[in-house]
């Protein structure tokens, strides 16, 4: 029953329009076909004949005549320019308001990547006959890279790897807005016989996002993004949470160039020159953040451990700001600096190899042992102490002086 038309019990109703149903409900594997003009039934579906044809029979309408080939809803219509020729075919778009029939190997034809902005890379998949969707994925990243061409920050891509390990036979050359995602960390491993990564020349400018997630990368040779190469002046924003089997390299021009390395595991080393941003969660063999190719630097180092060495050097002048909060350093702390680092500490275990060189502003936010030490009285000190545990060695050291050479 309906607020405004009542539907007879054998209608079949769309909006203000109707068919007329020949005979009982359906059976499981059915469908609805036209037997006469405004009448039709449901019947299982067989190869083509007359009765499976949409053409020249008429939807009948209480306000509107249809015509033959149209497919009408409430008021809106799509032209339907050939007729159904057996089981397992479907209806599907081909313009604006013209659709056609079409049999899809493998059931339901699901979303082509330019509509459902995801672009699919399988073991199975296919670069020639492929078109990137989930019933058709390509075989490479490279052809699924190749294939967007319309990527922008209001239509943004993702790239979805399947599980396994996809060896590319060229450079992989990212691209702006667009996401290269594995299945899950341990199931997708991405290797190349050259070069992995490149840069394609649209970071040149503007305003630009792009990252790799949820996988392993390997490479024969070491990963690099190298912004610098490009020049230009776009803020470009690289964001990852995967395991790096090599060393990885990011050059960046100016603070506006972010790194976000969240949970990642570097087998090696990072190495990030003239690039702001974060480092979180993260196992890494060694850790250089520099300045050199750029001038500002703004970078957060949080909760990461460190198996070697943290070298943290300004080459230029410019803004350097740095914040270490609860990481683990286990064998050396370096700061260099040519003009000033502004170094804020807070829960980070220091080494006992700590250096510093040039000017250097320290602030300890969470004094502890084995941490920074800022001494409330430094004029006591011929040399300020730079770790809880050295002020304490120094002051057993002096109580043994003192005590006459007896142990205390």
């Amino acid at each position: 029953m309906s607020s405004t038309n009542n539907v007879a019990a054998n209608q079949l109703r769309f909006g203000n329009n109707y068919v007329e149903n020949a005979n009982s409900a359906p059976s499981s594997g059915q469908v609805y076909t036209f037997t006469s003009s405004g009448v039709g039934d449901w019947r299982t579906p067989v190869s083509a004949d007359s009765s499976t044809s949409f053409t020249n029979k008429t939807i009948v309408s209480s306000t509107n005549n249809v015509a033959a080939n149209q497919l009408r809803f409430g008021n809106n219509y799509v032209t339907v320019t050939n007729s159904p020729s057996g089981s397992g075919q479907f209806l599907g778009t081909t313009s604006a308001n013209t659709a056609e029939w079409t049999t899809v190997s493998g059931g339901s034809p699901g979303l082509l990547p330019r509509d459902s902005r995801i672009v699919y890379v399988m073991k199975g998949g296919d670069d020639s006959s492929g078109d990137g969707s989930f019933l058709k994925p390509y075989r490479t990243i490279l052809q699924a890279l190749q294939s967007i061409r319309d990527a922008e920050a209001e239509n943004k891509y993702a790239i979805v790897v399947g599980p396994g390990t996809f060896v590319e036979e060229d450079t992989i050359t990212c691209k702006p807005w667009v996401w290269i995602i594995g299945t899950q960390r341990t199931a997708t491993r991405i290797s190349s016989t050259k070069n992995l990564v490149a840069i394609d020349s649209a970071f040149e400018s503007g305003e630009q996002r792009f990252g790799i997630l949820n996988c392993v990368v390997d490479s024969s040779t070491n990963l690099e993004f190298n912004l610098q190469s490009l020049g230009g002046s776009g803020r470009v924003t690289f964001e990852s949470d995967c395991l790096y089997a090599t060393n990885v390299t990011f050059r960046g021009r100016s603070a506006d160039d972010f790194v976000e390395m969240i949970n990642s595991q570097i087998v090696s080393d990072l190495l990030l020159y003239g690039v702001s941003g974060q480092v979180r969660g993260c196992s890494i063999g060694s850790l250089t953040l520099s300045n050199e190719g750029g001038s500002i630097v703004d970078m957060i180092l949080s909760d990461n451990d460190v198996s070697k060495t943290v070298l943290i050097e300004q080459t230029t002048g410019g803004t350097f700001d740095v914040l270490l909060d609860n990481n683990k350093v286990e064998d050396s702390l370096t700061i260099n600096a040519v003009d000033i680092i502004n170094a804020k500490i807070d829960a980070t275990s220091i080494p006992a190899s700590f250096t510093i060189t040039g000017r250097v502003n320290i602030t300890y936010r969470t004094p502890a042992f084995g941490v920074g030490y800022t001494p409330s009285t430094p004029s006591r000190w011929a040399q300020t102490p730079k770790t809880v545990y050295e002020a304490i060695e120094r002051l057993s050291a002096a109580l043994f002086l003192v005590n006459g050479g007896v142990p205390i």
